[in-house]
């Protein structure tokens, strides 16, 4: 699924007049500590965007993806 990210940091969904949509990758996640104990989960209420552009972004899912990336 995709779901935009507003200027408020917070995810949307999709509107078919979005001009931007963006995916997770995977690459990074900062997560407080109090998050993952209290609330068992990577996701707090803020999250944020690390906007990472394709060229730097790659998907290793086998071994021949790891020796092209």
């Amino acid at each position: 699924y995709i779901k935009k990210i507003g200027v408020d940091g917070f995810l949307h969904p999709l509107l078919p007049e979005a001009t931007n949509a963006y995916k997770y990758n995977g690459a990074l996640y900062l997560t407080r500590r109090d998050t993952l104990m209290n609330e068992n989960s990577l996701y707090g209420m803020r999250i944020r965007p690390y906007l990472m552009p394709p060229e730097r972004s790659v998907d290793v899912d086998i071994e021949m993806d790891f020796r092209l990336a």
